[in-house]
């Protein structure tokens, strides 16, 4: 057996190559679409207003960071000259999450210019693309690695807002099919995904509370979107990307084409190795990590609207920060992240 093995070792060595990694993008149907005005009429939406939408899951807070949008969505509406409105739209399993979303709108007072479409018809979904002027796309989870709402609403024609996390960055970029909005994330994370694997602990909750969305960012992309100009232009390259990239013809006609040119070769089958680090394998998708290098700063925003967000528990910790956000170092990293989250604080890199 010994000399078996020893003689296809030898084989093996000299007669296989290294594996070819070739990547082949995801088939995307575009949706049937209808004259935009048309598709807003049919939402009951004024066929002259900036139609702003989310699509996703209602119940699941690593997947749009819903909170953040709407208080955004308010600070864009107040200082807009046009009229919008933002249209929410996604599955819940429960009314919790559906309730939670309308109260909040109304403590924004934001109610009449926001539209909350839970568990909707399938054929709607056309509808709601073919309306929106602008599509947001928060999402902070694991699961992210593509993001087939962003390519489907690229693909319609709308100028897209999405968060800078690593499926995404593949899809869009910024300022040029659409705008990416920094992600932070506290620098104990590694540990605590690695500590939690074991036992099965639900990540993607561990990681809503530990990655923030920069608030002060997504407000800034939603006010710049109020341009008729800069919608049409990102729109209009977003969908000559979608289709040049992921319409299901040009994609199937590839892989065809791939699966027939690797038949004529032979190849030493691909050899993947796995780290034992969790956090090994997702490193990458946030845009900047908290920690000693960083320096945070107060926005515009006013301290009663950051600190809404954060609950009366924190409220006085919040209020420190605040007042004066070089006693950070002293405060819990889960408190700075929803405060980053709410626009509240702005974080940047100290170089020196």
């Amino acid at each position: 057996m010994a000399r078996y093995l020893d003689s296809l070792n030898q084989l093996l060595e000299s007669s296989c190559r290294p594996p070819e990694l070739i990547v082949l993008d995801y088939p995307v149907r575009s949706p049937i679409l209808m004259p935009r005005v048309v598709a807003k009429q049919a939402l009951g939406l004024s066929a002259t207003c900036t139609a702003m939408l989310y699509l996703g899951r209602l119940d699941a807070p690593d997947k749009g960071d819903l909170c953040s949008l709407l208080q955004a969505f308010r600070h864009t509406k107040d200082s807009a000259t046009a009229e919008l409105h933002l249209v929410v739209a996604g599955s819940s399993e429960s009314e919790g999450p559906i309730r939670a979303i309308t109260a909040m709108a109304n403590a924004l007072h934001i109610s009449e210019s926001v539209t909350v479409l839970p568990n909707f018809p399938e054929p709607l979904k056309a509808t709601l693309y073919s309306a929106a002027d602008v599509f947001i796309a928060p999402s902070i989870t694991l699961n992210e690695s593509f993001g087939l709402t962003v390519v489907e609403a690229m693909a319609s024609g709308a100028a897209v807002v999405c968060s800078d996390w690593d499926g995404y960055r593949e899809s869009v970029t910024d300022g040029v099919t659409g705008l990416r909005v920094p992600t932070v994330a506290v620098a104990n994370l590694p540990e605590e995904l690695d500590r939690a694997a074991p036992l099965g602990a639900r990540l993607s909750v561990l990681c809503a509370d530990s990655i923030a969305l920069d608030g002060r960012g997504l407000c800034n992309a939603l006010q710049a979107l109020c341009s008729p100009e800069l919608r049409a232009r990102l729109g209009r390259r977003a969908q000559r990307e979608a289709v040049a990239r992921w319409d299901v013809d040009r994609c199937t006609k590839k892989v065809v084409d791939v699966l027939e040119s690797r038949l004529k070769v032979q190849s030493s089958p691909p050899v993947t190795e796995y780290g034992t680090s969790l956090f090994a394998s997702f490193s990458h998708y946030v845009t900047r990590w908290l920690g000693s290098h960083s320096r945070l700063g107060r926005t515009t925003i006013s301290v009663a609207d950051a600190v809404a967000a954060i609950g009366p528990q924190a409220m006085g910790q919040a209020l420190q920060v605040l007042a004066k956000p070089e006693r950070a170092a002293s405060t819990p990293a889960t408190l700075l992240v929803r405060l980053i989250a709410a626009g509240g604080l702005t974080v940047e890199e100290d170089n020196h």
